[in-house]
C-alpha cells in the first residue's frame, strides 16, 4: 500500500447476504487472521448443510 491509502477488507456472503467491511490496517490485520469465512460459514442461517 502508498502512503495515505487506507486498508480495507470487504466479505459478503451469497448465500444469506450478509456483508462486513472493516477499515484500517491493524483491524484489517485481525479480522484476516480471525478467518472470517470459516467462521460464518459455520452459522450461516441461509446454507443447507448446517444444522
Amino acid at each position: 500500500m502508498e502512503r495515505g491509502q487506507v486498508a480495507i477488507a470487504d466479505f459478503l456472503c451469497t448465500h444469506c447476504w450478509t456483508s462486513r467491511r472493516v477499515t484500517g490496517r491493524a483491524l484489517v490485520t485481525d479480522y484476516l487472521r480471525s478467518h472470517p469465512i470459516q467462521q460464518h460459514r459455520d452459522l450461516c442461517p441461509a446454507r443447507k448443510d448446517n444444522p
